[in-house]
């Protein structure tokens, strides 16, 4: 009995223990997140490396534009950019091959739209939808791992 108690107690403190660890965690997070507007981004360059020789960027040209190379892809897209709460939402625009194809080829870009954050010098994303028809987006799922780290 006094065995079963001792148990209790310790996966007790146990979940304690890992529960504060994880709002200390949250606290941690949040305190990187400040408030950014456009002007504070401008001409930033946010980068992931790929490979050792592939090293995919996000470059915020001015107050409104962004660029975005893939490496892995070889194709750079423009697109728009707006801020709101701290949440960064790109609007795809086109792609350097856009003009490559025909206008109704399964080839031609699919339009994107990202929602991100800036937390400290890195950059999260957060959300992504694909438009796959005028008028139908579908949710895409971006990899925990891939984070852009601000360069310089």
């Amino acid at each position: 009995m006094v065995l079963r108690v001792k148990l209790i107690i310790l996966c007790f403190f146990t979940v304690c223990t890992f529960c504060y660890s994880q709002c200390q965690f949250g606290k941690k997070n949040e305190k990187q997140v400040k408030n950014i507007d456009s002007s504070s981004i401008i001409n930033t360059i946010w980068v992931y490396n790929v490979a050792d020789s592939c090293q995919d960027y996000l470059l915020f040209k001015n107050s409104t534009e962004y660029e975005n190379y893939s490496c892995e892809k070889g194709d750079t897209i423009w697109g728009i950019y707006t801020i709101e709460d701290n949440i960064i939402t790109l609007f795809e625009q086109k792609s350097a091959y856009e003009e490559n194809f025909p206008i109704d080829s399964e080839h031609r870009k699919r339009l994107f739209i990202w929602k991100l954050q800036i937390r400290g010098k890195e950059l999260i994303y957060l959300k992504s939808w694909q438009k796959i028809a005028p008028g139908e987006w579908i949710e895409f799922h971006v990899p925990e791992f891939y984070i852009l780290t601000k360069k310089g």
